[in-house]
């Protein structure tokens, strides 16, 4: 998913928890407040970095850990979010079998915005 408006709703709505008011118009919290100046279409985490440290707000208050990183592949950007490791430690399972499974989203895009708001929509389970 490309970034934009599109994967902006999604977020608000799937990672933030928001609806939009009746009118269309602004971005409202779960309990129908309206969140400090959060007009529906001015309001881009997928492009939109401080917008995007927001969701990262969020997933860490979902009891995720968040990773952002430059790569070393060229010009992409990484986010790793890893969650608690769901399986139980067995005397055969290394270290590294035990991180992979902890985690939850990976994701590697052009910008750090594109990638922390992709990540964040695997680790809350959205699948498209």
């Amino acid at each position: 998913m490309t970034p934009g408006p599109e994967l902006d709703a999604l977020i608000a709505v799937e990672v933030m928890g928001w609806s939009v008011d009746k009118h269309g118009t602004v971005w409202r919290d779960e309990q129908h407040k309206y969140p400090d100046r959060l007009p529906y279409f001015q309001w881009s985490p997928s492009t939109d970095i401080s917008a995007a440290w927001e969701v990262v707000d969020v997933i860490l208050g979902k009891g995720f850990s968040v990773f952002v990183s430059a790569l070393h592949s060229g010009n992409l950007q990484g986010c790793l979010i890893e969650g608690a490791c769901a399986k139980p430690m067995k005397p055969e399972d290394n270290v590294l079998n035990i991180y992979r499974n902890m985690i939850v989203a990976k994701t590697q895009t052009e910008t750090v915005p594109h990638a922390i708001c992709l990540a964040a929509l695997k680790a809350v389970g959205y699948s498209e």
